[in-house]
């Protein structure tokens, strides 16, 4: 009973703690901007691509944690992931679920040190509708023309015309392809 209620009491103590998630852990947060402020003394930032200086205590964790995967400034400066407006993804990794991942781009390029690209954790891609068709069958029915028309000569001695309407298709839809979402801050753990 007593080994019982330590590990009790010790998994309460660790799940308690900072040390919970490992610094680079990435969660949502729905806290007002306000309150985002107050993040940093828990052990949180927020994830808008700010640099924090790798030399700095506090952020030595998170930078060995990250390095430069989502940029640097070629120097002592390393960047937190950019994730305003975005939507997260795993790695592909070994599998074959995406099949442009090394063609994804650097997070960063605006940065002496752009961050990962290809198949890496801070790489990122741009907005994608999948190749496909839009089919049109023509419904409508031949029509009888005089002999001296184009066509294909009918057992009555009638030409038939077969029509092949043109087809104007207007864009339809916003300004983005995305699913239902709801806003939330994404911030890391130091």
């Amino acid at each position: 009973m007593k080994k019982v209620i330590l590990l009790s009491v010790f998994a309460f103590t660790l799940l308690s703690t900072n040390y919970a998630q490992p610094s680079g852990t990435i969660v949502s947060y729905g806290g007002t901007k306000e309150s985002l402020a107050n993040l940093e003394s828990q052990g949180w930032i927020v994830c808008d691509g700010t640099l924090y200086d790798r030399t700095i205590t506090k952020f030595q964790k998170l930078f060995g944690a990250i390095g430069t995967s989502w940029g640097g400034d070629g120097g002592n400066k390393f960047a937190v992931p950019d994730l305003r407006g975005q939507f997260l993804r795993g790695v592909s990794d070994s599998s074959t679920v995406d099949p442009d991942a090394v063609l994804r781009r650097s997070s960063r390029p605006d940065l002496n040190s752009a961050g990962n690209s290809g198949n890496a954790v801070g790489s990122k891609q741009e907005n994608e509708i999948q190749s496909h068709n839009h089919d049109l069958t023509n419904n409508s029915a031949p029509f009888a023309a005089p002999a001296s028309g184009m066509g294909i000569q009918s057992n009555s001695g009638q030409q038939v015309i077969f029509i092949k309407p043109s087809v104007s298709i207007s864009p339809y839809g916003g300004k983005e392809t995305r699913p239902k979402n709801a806003y939330v801050y994404y911030i890391i753990k130091l």
